[in-house]
């Protein structure tokens, strides 16, 4: 289904970028799922040139509606945890774009491979999808997974720093995605899947000091930092690094979640008295997992309120020597604030643009190797600069240092 048009604050938006439109459609591309990072992808692609044409795929049929008046792109009701229907879906396009809760994603992009297709991922999985690289180079599969703002743009920035290095001596990500206005006990909203949010505080870190690897706990080794336009946060360990650990070789590196002082606190002690946990317990004779009713309960004060406004943080620092045994640094920010009347959210467009460039990336066979590739192997090829350059056409500054 196909509706005639979108509303008039999204015709408004898709005027603004009026230099970057394109009226052609230059691809097909399925976005399977509807939230709202799907939204932010399949806003990109139908807005910013090349235009393609897009279809939104999720079970919700009511959500999907929404997309279709909003955006005026296809829409198609499916069950996306069955691989016939998946299959079904994509036989026609040219790219697809994996925005699903990460309990779904890794069956879609386990598919993708097999079906040889051009597939962008944004979900926070705790697999690694690289298992599938055989298999996609047989297929000629051509996968980039973890490809949203971090990680995604944060991998893509360090490999653009280590590219430029002899030896790496220190790699620092610090990430967050906070309210403008935040308010407490939490001093936080959740713009993504519950389950998700909680993996982030519950996942072992993966580090690396000293040139091997370690792990330390969710939530651990707090530091208060202040940054410019913004102010004290507090950064914590987290599972960021991924697949950092083991595609670039340096003597530190290490992820960071950051949050507005108090929300860690907080966390900690949800952490502490097993609300996280996901080992079900018997409550008067019924079977309930913790963590499944502190989502139930924790969630619904946690969502972004209407026209309540965001921000992302993202710093990426890099270190280390050139061959001649000079000391190099390089930091990267983005301190996103959308404008009060866009339609997207901070963290959707900072999510979903990224995605949404190296889906065409694939489309004109800039990125053509087939397997399945990390998003700083897209560093690692000296593709930051065009990455800077695109997000900044869509209002999105990344400055470097």
């Amino acid at each position: 289904m196909r509706p005639a048009g979108g509303d008039g604050t999204w015709g408004k938006h898709r005027r603004g970028v009026g230099a970057l439109l394109r009226y052609a459609p230059a691809m097909r591309v399925v976005v399977l799922g509807g939230g709202v990072v799907g939204e932010a992808v399949a806003w990109d692609l139908s807005r910013v040139a090349p235009v393609a044409d897009v279809t939104v795929a999720d079970v919700d049929g009511a959500r999907l509606e929404t997309l279709g008046r909003r955006l005026g792109v296809a829409t198609r009701q499916a069950d996306l945890r069955d691989p016939a229907a998946v299959a079904a879906l994509v036989s026609d396009a040219d790219v697809t774009v994996g925005t699903l809760p990460s309990t779904l994603a890794l069956g879609v992009i386990e598919q993708m491979t097999r079906l040889g297709r051009r597939h962008v991922d944004v979900s926070f999985l705790a697999e690694d999808p690289r298992s599938f690289d055989p298999l996609a180079r047989a297929s000629g599969a051509t996968i980039v997974y973890d490809c949203g703002v971090a990680p995604g743009l944060s991998h893509l920035l360090v490999g653009d720093g280590v590219r430029r290095l002899a030896r790496t001596t220190m790699v620092r990500i610090d990430v967050g995605g906070l309210p403008i206005h935040p308010e407490p006990p939490f001093f936080y909203k959740a713009p993504f899947a519950p389950a998700d949010v909680i993996e982030e505080y519950t996942r072992p870190a993966r580090l690396v000091r000293g040139g091997v690897g370690i792990t330390r706990p969710a939530l651990s080794e707090a530091e208060t930092i202040d940054v410019d336009g913004v102010g004290a946060l507090e950064a914590f360990n987290s599972d960021g690094l991924r697949s950092l650990v083991d595609t670039v070789r340096a003597d530190a590196m290490v992820e960071r979640t950051l949050r507005y002082p108090g929300h860690l606190t907080a966390m900690r002690v949800l952490a502490d008295a097993g609300l996280f946990d996901t080992a079900p317990v018997t409550v008067r004779g019924q079977s309930v997992s913790p963590r499944d009713v502190t989502c139930a309960l924790l969630f619904p004060t946690w969502q972004y309120a209407p026209g309540e406004r965001d921000l992302t943080v993202l710093l990426v620092d890099v270190a280390g020597e050139t061959a001649d045994g000079e000391p190099r640094a390089w930091q990267w920010q983005m301190v996103d604030r959308p404008p009060d009347d866009s339609p997207l959210s901070s963290m959707a467009r900072t999510t979903g643009c990224p995605a949404a460039i190296v889906a065409r990336w694939l489309h004109d066979g800039r990125l053509g190797a087939a397997g399945v590739h990390p998003p700083e192997r897209l560093g690692l090829d000296g593709h930051a600069p065009a990455m800077i350059d695109a997000l900044a056409a869509r209002g999105i500054a990344v400055t470097a240092r």
